[in-house]
């Protein structure tokens, strides 16, 4: 282990991230890690990233789909329980701006300052589909004919999320805020550039409350998942 600074916080590396599937952090089940080096060192490594099966795939999917169709938590019914979520997300990556821009920094390669705006873009993300969760309303139009068109706006369920590696938090909340104010459920593959950044935005929603299964998160290139 060695250690990382930037200013006032310091990161102990290799960092070791793991799955996150059911709300909890879990290795990978034919424990496959990759590892990510330091942008401005390449020789240094700063994490060591659980890789994805096809299992791990199909486990989150499936515990996606069973808190979808089930509703369970009163996940697509209760929306002010996501605007909730999604808010206190927003205040919890705000309050630890500087801390997570470090990460950030390190594993993107972003200037720190560039860093910390990125990720108050971030929760001004989670906040703007916060307020939006509680506003998703339907429609009717009265036709030429006198009949009634009535337009009913519903989640589709379990949402596939992949995300870039070139600005990981504002990129990957663009796709993950709303379809989880729409009341869907997430299975996200992150960059395997920023898996840390990744981190940071699930660890977030979870110390918000998120209930297990609603949001799950796999590493690893895509085009070395087993199919098997």
């Amino acid at each position: 282990m060695s250690t990382v600074s930037y200013g006032k916080f310091t990161i102990e590396i290799p960092v070791r991230v793991k799955l996150f599937i059911d709300g909890e952090e879990v290795s990978s089940s034919k424990g496959k890690t990759f590892t990510r080096e330091n942008p401005a060192q390449f020789d240094q490594t700063i994490a060591i990233i659980e890789e994805a099966s096809t299992d791990d795939l199909n486990r989150a999917v499936d515990l996606a789909r069973e808190v979808f169709d089930k509703d369970k938590y009163g996940w697509v019914t209760n929306y002010r329980q996501r605007l909730r979520i999604l808010y206190k997300t927003a205040e919890i990556l705000r309050d630890e701006a500087e801390r997570i821009a470090v990460t950030v920094a390190l594993e993107n390669g972003m200037p720190i300052r560039q860093a910390r705006a990125h990720v108050l873009a971030a929760a001004e993300i989670f906040e703007f589909y916060a307020g939006l969760a509680d506003k998703v309303y339907g429609d009717s139009i009265v036709l030429s004919n006198g009949n009634v068109s009535l337009i009913f706006k519903e989640p589709v369920g379990v949402v596939a999320a992949v995300s870039p590696w070139n600005f990981p938090m504002t990129q990957a909340a663009r796709k993950i805020a709303p379809a989880l104010a729409a009341g869907c459920t997430v299975v996200w593959k992150p960059a395997s550039y920023t898996p840390m950044s990744a981190m940071e935005i699930y660890r977030a929603l979870a110390k918000a409350g998120l209930p297990k299964g609603v949001v799950n998160v796999i590493y690893g290139p895509g085009a070395r998942l087993e199919m098997n």
